[in-house]
């Protein structure tokens, strides 16, 4: 969820201050991290009440209450198992997406054309560009002076803004994506271990009938 929040406030920068990045799903990816850092923090609290009342079963002579009360935390455990492994499969997606951002290809394809537009508009947003990642033309620093774009760059020696844009992704949104891997991974333990206490745990005949 912090990696979901810095993200955020990125792209907020990126959308106010970068027009031509626009068409990046920025902010959605953000608030997409956001909600499944929450969404876990709420199946943690689930999980951590149905677990210890699914020990119960490797108890005998249960009271009727306590049987009640496990079938309901067996049944709070599988829709845990479930929305996890959903939650799993979303991280992972997440965090491929994040990825593809850090790519030469994604950058040309997004911003090139729109980079070589011609007239005042044009202009202006190849000037904000550049004003704030620090740099000047798109594939070489001079490519945006030429006749037709006409757009001044007054940063002392500046790197191209394409490379300008890869190395921002690389310092705030590729550490983001790997944070959500790894936490991801760490799903897997909690995955498997509901799956164990769900399917591993002794009961008798009578309870897996009425469970099932």
């Amino acid at each position: 969820m912090v990696a979901g929040i810095v993200l955020v406030i990125k792209a907020q920068d990126l959308e106010q201050e970068v027009e031509l990045l626009q068409e990046l799903p920025l902010k959605d990816t953000a608030y997409g991290v956001i909600f499944v850092g929450v969404t876990l923090m709420v199946l943690a609290i689930a999980g951590a009440w149905s677990s210890p009342k699914i020990m119960l079963s490797m108890e005998s002579n249960l009271s009727e209450d306590q049987e009640k009360i496990l079938a309901i935390a067996r049944t709070v455990q599988t829709a845990y198992m479930f929305s996890l492994f959903v939650l799993l499969t979303v991280q992972i997606t997440l965090s491929v997406y994040l990825f593809e951002y850090h790519s030469a290809e994604v950058l040309d394809d997004v911003v090139e054309n729109q980079w070589f537009a011609e007239g005042i508009v044009a202009r202006e947003k190849r000037v904000q560009y550049q004003d704030f990642f620090e740099c000047c033309g798109w594939d070489n620093i001079y490519d945006s002076r030429a006749a037709g774009y006409d757009t001044p760059c007054s940063i002392s020696r500046p790197s191209t803004c394409k490379n300008a844009t890869l190395d921002y992704f690389a310092r705030f949104f590729t550490p983001a994506a790997i944070a959500i891997f790894v936490f991801a991974s760490l799903q897997v333990v909690a995955f498997l271990a509901s799956v164990y206490v769900l399917c591993c745990m002794p009961k008798d005949e009578e309870e897996e009938e009425d469970w099932l």
